[in-house]
């Protein structure tokens, strides 16, 4: 019987395009090295702008982010949401409509007069509200102890805003005029002031300290260094 010879035929290599196949999600490779706990995979290369941890931080940003409430406010922490998340950017749309169909003057395009303005900031700073930490005193035997609420509990989310709504955050009511003289503009300011703070922290910040990410701590050190 004749033998066939051995193909001696040399396969083409697969082209190579620059790609770390390990890096691609669904390739043998990737799933490999994931199997393997590759650190290749950990931290994207030098240059890289990583999508995954951004969407890492996304995900903790729309948790609420812990934020320091400043001297005014010892030991006390509010956790917020920022107002770029798509949930308070779609009520600030929405009551924005609401508070323009309450002043058949404004036309297409014109700004909400100053009033509105404060009301529409005051609400969407409220619903940006996830959670407080700290101790409170309204009153004659009236102690609040706040504690921050469990991620998906709704119903500690709004004790909190109800909370600030009702002592600092007092929305306006047409049929008390002196409603409008009764907000905490200095609380408003503070939680604006927040917000925009947050958006300035870099993603790289958020993430490398998780959980353990408290905005203005390092200026909480500062008060009590004050102090001394």
């Amino acid at each position: 019987m004749t033998e066939t010879p051995n193909d001696t035929t040399t396969k083409p290599a697969d082209p190579d395009h620059g790609i770390d196949p390990r890096t691609v999600p669904g390739t043998p490779q990737a799933a490999a090295a994931q199997g393997l706990g590759d650190p290749a995979l950990d931290e994207a290369p030098v240059g890289y702008v990583d999508v995954q941890m951004r969407k890492r931080v996304n995900r903790r940003k729309a948790k609420g982010l812990a934020c320091m409430m400043g001297p005014d406010f010892p030991e006390c922490k509010i956790l917020i949401r920022p107002w770029s998340a798509r949930p308070i950017q779609i009520w600030r749309e929405k009551y924005g409509e609401q508070l323009r169909a309450r002043n058949p003057k404004l036309k297409s395009g014109d700004d909400l007069d100053p009033a509105d303005k404060i009301e529409l900031n005051r609400s969407t700073a409220v619903m940006s509200i996830m959670g407080l930490e700290g101790n409170f005193w309204t009153g004659p035997g009236e102690k609040h102890t706040f504690a921050f609420p469990e991620s998906g509990d709704a119903e500690g989310q709004k004790k909190a805003r109800a909370f600030v709504s009702k002592f600092f955050l007092i929305p306006f009511d047409q049929a008390r005029p002196e409603s409008a003289d009764e907000i905490d503009m200095d609380v408003l300011q503070l939680l604006m002031g927040l917000n925009e703070g947050l958006s300035k922290v870099a993603y790289q910040e958020i993430d490398r300290l998780g959980e353990h990410f408290v905005y203005g701590s390092t200026e909480a050190l500062d008060y009590g260094d004050s102090n001394q």
